[in-house]
């Protein structure tokens, strides 16, 4: 389980977990049947490392951020992932083995992974390698003896393998910086390697036996990415990155390293994270940078931007198909991009990457279907068929959405909170976006929602900033903190039957409970104790006063509107990041958790069970619920994308095709 205490980036899953309750526990949520989950995106999200197959072509692998592996055998056309054995999915590195296709190596922040079946199975292979920082994050492999290999680590690591990995040896004698980021074999003469770090260029002549500097200076030089001409071995490309004043952009050396010239005619962007060279002809190189892709046709002296159609601008890594060299691919920060003429024009090949890390999940009430999804790493989208298609629907957003509300009464309005910028508004269904008013920006938003009595009153609320409040429909907010146990909040959950009581999670006192609309607040901990509040529902199928919390140890469960806990999660193996109140059969509710897929109880907390047939991504940040019928249940995951889940069938209760019941349960009135 990840450290939920104190760093940065547990303070954004804090922050993402809240903001998809505040939408989850005010609809409703929820239903009641297992079936099968499938996904339909949305695709994209960060990859960091591509290797295409040099006999056939139409194979390409890429190595995804916290989503694993992914492979594509039609060009980019479509892709399925491929992570059976790998227990690290933070993929850094690829390389394939040049004399038999289907041996693969990924290098991951878990060590080295190998298959031998072109990614049918996946096995660790890091005997030898440090157990306690074993973050590999570039690979190469010896052309000329290919059960040679290298893996360069972060913290001045470089090891090497003779026996296709079984066991690695160090072999840094010399390196004098951390992170060994890139790896080039001399084609010509293997034992010439040379390492791109955060200390410059190192060279071997020796088969790693001992490193030299080729190319430093004062301040540092940070290497990111090396290439080496294919037909000129003696011409070396740098790609560097700026630090402390440091700008080279792209250096080139005619002489294996002797000496180096900065390369900046046209080069706008100093931050290059990739470099790949035209093997037919090697005078054309690319340089992918934090700002897009640059071409150079005349051997980097000057350099052209060619970002048309390219939709993310942080270029990690770059491949050229061997035969046909005007095909290259792009893995970005947001996906996958692919060129058919050189760089002159880019489109997506994302189909199946569902590496998407989902902050927010939102159904729109009164449209069945239609669903909107914020994610950390690849926008917002939107989708009207159940998931099965997804479109972006970001224009005009600043940053990651943290959050989503949709307008019960006037659903064309929606809602989202936007990293530190406050909080923005759609009143075209998500189509465009623009801040909410003057007065609607303020420090990071953990959670939105929409009082379901009176849809021009907003709460908001977050990460060190606490409790507000708009009555204008988000153009003017008022603090409302008065008894709050801590400002560190992170979700929150409106009483639907009466919607003058809410209750807010904190990140380390418990639940506080308001019951006049957020005017004064109580601390509500009986039996609860200090803890991070991950979740919060109430059920109003059973009882208005039934609360569930999610908590780092456990589901707890009041009967009596917060006034006392106890702890209702036997069979629950894992925090329950989100929490969902089935509206058809009292005594049900789902739990989205950390690395254990979705859980479900029909006693009411009194006993869980998984419920995740077709589901491969275990760690479920949000639920979200249509009233379509059959109803679906949609799980956004962390590395994953949106899963949907169709509900076989509907106990008593509401019926799902009447929809004045279900618009009634979640705060609206009749189509």
């Amino acid at each position: 389980m990840r450290d939920q205490g104190t760093s940065s980036e547990a303070g954004r899953w804090r922050i993402a977990i809240g903001c998809a309750l505040a939408v989850t526990t005010f609809s409703g949520v929820a239903q009641a049947e297992a079936g099968v989950w499938r996904s339909g995106g949305p695709y994209g999200g960060a990859v960091n490392a591509l290797a295409i197959d040099p006999l056939r072509p139409a194979t390409i692998y890429a190595g995804a951020e916290a989503g694993g592996l992914f492979k594509s055998n039609d060009s980019g056309g479509h892709w399925l992932p491929i992570n059976t054995g790998l227990t690290n999915l933070d993929v850094r590195a690829l390389a394939i083995d040049p004399s038999n296709r289907f041996r693969v190596y990924a290098g991951t922040y878990g060590g080295v992974f190998i298959t031998t079946d072109g990614g049918g199975t996946w096995s660790a292979i890091n005997g030898g390698l440090p157990t306690t920082f074993g973050r590999v994050v570039s690979l190469a492999i010896d052309p000329a003896v290919p059960s040679t290999l290298y893996a360069g680590l972060e913290g001045n690591w470089l090891y090497k393998s003779i026996d296709s990995g079984e066991t690695w040896l160090l072999a840094n004698v010399g390196q004098t910086n951390s992170i060994i980021r890139t790896l080039a074999i001399d084609p010509a003469n293997p034992s010439t390697i040379y390492s791109g770090s955060d200390g410059g260029v190192f060279k071997t002549t020796d088969s790693g036996g001992s490193w030299t500097p080729v190319l430093f200076g004062s301040p540092i030089i940070r290497v990111f990415a090396l290439a080496i001409d294919p037909m000129t071995p003696s011409t070396i490309y740098a790609g560097t990155v700026e630090q402390n004043g440091s700008n080279h952009g792209v250096s080139r050396s005619t002489n294996s390293g002797a000496t180096w010239t900065d390369l900046h005619a046209g080069l706008t962007d100093p931050q290059v994270l990739s470099l790949a060279i035209d093997p037919q002809v090697p005078s054309t190189l690319y340089a992918g940078t934090s700002g897009g892709i640059f071409r150079s046709i005349d051997s980097g002296d000057h350099w052209s931007a060619v970002d048309a159609g390219l939709t993310n601008p942080s270029i990690r890594a770059l491949a050229i198909a061997p035969a046909t060299s005007a095909t290259v691919f792009a893995g970005t920060a947001g996906g996958i991009f692919r060129s058919t003429n050189s760089g002159d024009s880019w489109a997506e090949a994302n189909h199946g990457l569902t590496n998407v890390w989902v902050f927010s999940l939102a159904a729109d009430p009164t449209n069945a279907g239609t669903l909107y999804a914020g994610t950390s790493n690849a926008g917002l989208f939107k989708s009207t068929d159940f998931g099965a298609t997804w479109v972006a629907s970001g224009t005009g957003l600043t940053s990651v959405v943290y959050c989503l509300a949709v307008d019960p009464a006037t659903p064309a309005t929606v809602y989202s909170g936007v990293s530190s910028d406050g909080v923005f508004k759609s009143t075209d269904g998500g189509g465009s976006w623009a801040p909410a008013g003057p007065g609607s920006s303020f420090p990071t938003t953990a959670f939105l929602a929409v009082d379901p009595s009176n849809p021009t009153t907003l709460f908001a609320g977050g990460h060190r900033s606490g409790f507000f409040k708009s009555i204008d429909s988000g153009a003017n907010w008022v603090e409302a903190n008065v008894g709050l146990s801590s400002l560190w909040l992170t979700v929150l959950a409106i009483d639907s039957a009466n919607p003058t009581t809410i209750f807010t999670g904190t990140e380390s006192s418990g639940v506080c409970r308001s019951v006049d609309s957020g005017a004064n607040w109580l601390p509500v901990n009986v039996g609860l104790a200090d803890l991070w509040i991950s979740s919060i529902a109430i059920d109003p199928a059973t009882n208005p006063s039934t609360v569930y919390a999610g908590t780092v140890t456990g589901v707890f469960k009041s009967i009596d509107s917060g006034a006392a806990w106890t702890l209702a999660s036997s069979g629950l193996t894992s925090i329950a990041f989100d929490l969902a109140v089935d509206l058809t059969t009292p005594g049900t509710v789902y739990a989205g958790t950390n690395l254990g897929g979705v859980f479900r109880t029909t006693d009411s907390g009194a006993t869980w069970s998984s419920d995740n047939t077709g589901l491969p991504y275990m760690d479920v940040r949000h639920l979200a619920i249509d009233s379509a019928t059959p109803a679906h249940l949609y799980a956004g995951t962390y590395s994953g994308g949106v899963w949907q889940w169709t509900v076989p069938f509907f106990a008593d209760g509401f019926e799902p095709g009447d929809a004045c019941a279900w618009s009634a349960a979640f705060g609206g009135g009749c189509p």
